[in-house]
């Protein structure tokens, strides 16, 4: 499936960067998974993406969150 490297932001609830840095991007059928080049990865359902905005060179994925 695909796979892309760029860089990534995660954000607080109140916008407040909390990690960033280089990370690889893994798509399969149902699954998301961010490996920063530094921490541990994050795998999400793609259910669980409550949006997609794309933009130049940038696109954001807002999680759903409880």
């Amino acid at each position: 499936m695909p796979d892309f490297q760029g860089k990534f932001h995660y954000l607080s609830p109140s916008a407040a960067v909390t990690q960033e840095g280089a990370c690889r991007l893994h798509f399969d059928k149902q699954t998301l998974t961010l490996t920063p080049d530094n921490g541990a990865a994050l795998a999400v359902d793609l259910g669980d993406i409550d949006a997609v905005t794309a933009a130049e060179w940038e696109v954001r994925l807002p999680l759903y969150t409880v």
